[in-house]
């Protein structure tokens, strides 16, 4: 069988299984009618609705409200935390002033912006977190446009360069490199 079928297949499982055993009513594809019906108890709209609809991921469209959706995972793990932000620690980091969901980050090139599912500030670093679900079941091809280049990019790290130009030749892949490699190029601005 081809690794394409199996991923696909694994794909639909999970999502029935996520129907079956959520409790919560939606359609055959796993869409909620709502966007609270995703959403654990004590996570608000106020936590993320306002940031949702600054990001450019057009997330409260359709995306949101998949049971399967990647950016309700991020959400639910983290909106509670937005008004506890001085209790966090993560990978050994503190002292975080704010967290953004769906942050547009720039990297002074013209198109898309990427977009980060949990930003968080400090005074003097930013962190980054990429929410996945089911997508890394979906093997992707990393492609940048011409504008990715060393002259435009100045401060890009030649180890990221790297990645980016490894990646360009290794075909699919499960991990969306050029999705990190777009977002470390942004959290520097």
């Amino acid at each position: 069988m081809c690794a394409e079928y199996l991923n696909h297949s694994l794909v639909n499982r999970i999502k029935s299984e996520l129907r079956s055993s959520s409790g919560i009513s939606c359609d055959a594809n796993g869409y909620v009618g709502q966007l609270t019906e995703n959403l654990l108890p004590g996570v608000l709209r106020d936590h993320f609705e306002s940031d949702l609809k600054h990001g450019g991921g057009h997330e409260l469209e359709r995306k949101f409200l998949a049971l399967h959706s990647s950016s309700a995972l991020a959400i639910n793990t983290f909106a509670t935390l937005k008004n506890g932000l001085n209790s966090l620690t993560i990978i050994g980091k503190s002292g975080f002033h704010s967290l953004v969901f769906e942050n547009q980050l720039t990297t002074g090139l013209r198109g898309t912006p990427p977009n980060l599912d949990v930003y968080l500030r400090t005074d003097v670093e930013a962190l980054g977190i990429e929410s996945k679900f089911l997508e890394y079941f979906t093997p992707k091809a990393a492609s940048f446009s011409n504008s990715y280049s060393r002259d435009r990019l100045k401060f890009a790290e030649d180890s990221w360069w790297k990645v980016l130009e490894d990646s360009q030749t290794a075909g699919p892949r499960h991990l969306d490199v050029a999705q990190l490699v777009k977002h470390y190029l942004g959290l520097p601005t």
